[in-house]
């Protein structure tokens, strides 16, 4: 639809979710960090296309998914290979018109 459009078409990192943190949509940027294509990343759960990323943000999805919105400038993350970036980080719960989502910017 549109809104898988206009996901995908985002120059950040984001990713959109069901409630069962599986990936409803992705834009290319965050399918290549997880090293699949959109179509490859669509429908899979989070805890498997990332696992320790997922465990690192457990606590914030469990959070997001209760209704809270999480959002931080200045974020440290670790890649999975070890590396460290720092990162602006908006997680927003779902709403009658959006499921819940993350967008993540250097």
């Amino acid at each position: 639809g549109a809104f898988a459009g206009v996901v995908r078409a985002m120059p950040v990192s984001l990713v959109i979710t069901d409630k069962a943190l599986n990936v409803v949509s992705c834009s290319p940027r965050w399918a290549q960090e997880v090293g699949l294509t959109v179509a490859e990343a669509t429908g899979r759960p989070m805890m498997e296309l990332r696992p320790a990323a997922f465990e690192r943000w457990r606590e914030f999805y469990v959070r997001v998914l209760a209704g809270e919105t999480i959002a931080s400038d200045r974020v440290p993350y670790r890649d999975d290979d070890g590396a460290v970036r720092w990162i602006s980080v908006r997680e927003v719960p779902a709403t009658a018109s959006l499921p819940p989502h993350s967008t993540l910017r250097d």
